[in-house]
C-alpha cells in the first residue's frame, strides 16, 4: 500500500506556504517502505490519506518529492511513475459526502459548491455553496404509477436525505407528488418510504347494502370495520389501495346483511378521521 498524509495548522481557512510545506515534509518516514507517516504535533492534525499504488508490484514512495513554484501542488516519486496531488485544493474530496465529512476544524475550509468541493471564496455560485448539508440525491422512485384515488405507498432511493456529516439520523425533508403531500414513515439517508393521501372523502362510496361496494378509504388496517374480511384477507400482501379495493370487492358478495349494517355503523362513527394504510401487508 501506498499512502501519504496531509498535515497543517488547526486553523480554517490557512492555504499552503513555505512553512506548511516544510510541515509535510517533515511527515515523511524513510524507516517505512510503503507509507507517508506524520509526526503529530500539537498544532497538526490529518487532512487526507490516499492509496497512491495502482498494485502490489508498485515500488515504494522515494523520499524524494517536491512543490511546484505556486506551493499548491506536490510531486511525489512512485516506481517510475511521478504522481501530482494537490495541497490545500479542496478538489482531493470527489462528492458532497466526503467534502463535508472533514471535522470543522479542518484548515481546509472546504464546502460544497453546487456539484463540486471549493474554498467559499472560489465558489462560482455562492448561493448554493454549503458546509453543512448536501442536496439530496435521487436515483430511483416505485412505484412510477398508481391509482387516481391516492393510497400509493412510495419508496425512494437515493442519498443526502438527511444531515451529510452528522453522527446521528436527522432530516427535515418533505415530499410531495403532483401538489399532494406525501406522508414519512419510513426514514433512512438513502430510502425514504411514504404514503399518499386518499382522495376520496368518507361521504363517497358504499351506498348500502345492496350495493356491494367498496369504499377506498377503508384500508387494510382497518379490518375491524369489517371483521369477516380479516379471516378472508389475512396474510395477503397489497401493493397499492387498487389492489385491496378489488380483492375486497370479490369478497362482498358472499357476504349477509349484519356484515354491512355492522361495518356502516363502525364506519359512520370515524368518519371524520383519516384512515392510512399500515402493517405488513402493503409492503412493496
Amino acid at each position: 500500500m501506498h499512502h501519504f498524509a496531509i498535515v497543517g495548522p488547526q486553523s480554517p481557512g490557512v492555504h499552503p506556504s513555505s512553512d506548511y510545506s516544510s510541515n509535510f515534509l517533515s511527515s515523511i518516514d524513510p524507516a517505512e517502505n510503503s507509507e507517508i507517516h506524520l509526526e503529530k504535533h500539537p498544532d497538526q492534525q490529518v487532512l487526507y490519506k490516499k492509496n497512491i499504488g495502482s498494485g502490489e508490484d508498485d515500488k515504494m514512495i522515494q523520499r524524494w518529492n517536491a512543490f511546484d513554484p505556486s506551493h499548491e501542488n506536490i510531486y511525489f516519486l512512485v516506481g517510475n511513475k511521478v504522481v501530482k496531488f494537490p495541497i490545500g485544493s479542496c478538489s482531493l474530496y470527489e462528492d458532497c459526502h466526503s467534502c463535508l465529512s472533514a471535522t470543522e476544524d479542518d484548515p481546509l475550509g472546504c464546502g460544497w459548491c453546487g456539484d463540486h468541493c471549493s474554498h467559499q471564496q472560489e465558489c462560482e455560485t455562492p448561493d448554493k455553496f454549503s458546509t453543512n448539508s448536501c442536496s439530496p440525491l435521487i436515483y430511483k422512485v416505485s412505484p412510477t404509477s398508481g391509482p387516481t384515488e391516492g393510497g400509493t405507498l412510495l419508496t425512494i432511493w437515493g442519498d443526502n436525505f438527511g444531515s451529510a456529516h452528522s453522527g446521528e439520523l436527522q432530516s427535515n425533508i418533505s415530499i410531495s407528488v403532483a401538489g399532494m403531500p406525501c406522508h414519512i414513515f419510513l426514514w433512512q439517508k438513502d430510502r425514504v418510504r411514504c404514503l399518499l393521501p386518499f382522495l376520496q372523502s368518507c361521504d363517497q362510496g358504499a351506498e348500502g347494502p345492496h350495493e356491494k361496494t367498496y369504499n377506498s378509504d377503508l384500508a387494510p388496517s382497518d379490518f375491524i370495520l369489517f371483521p369477516a374480511l380479516k379471516s378472508t384477507l389475512s396474510g395477503r400482501h397489497f401493493r397499492s389501495n387498487e389492489e385491496v379495493q378489488r380483492a375486497v370487492k370479490n369478497v362482498l358478495p358472499s357476504l349477509g346483511t349484519d356484515f354491512y349494517q355492522d361495518g356502516f355503523l363502525k364506519l359512520i362513527l370515524r368518519c371524520e378521521k383519516r384512515i392510512s394504510v399500515g402493517g405488513e401487508y402493503v409492503e412493496k
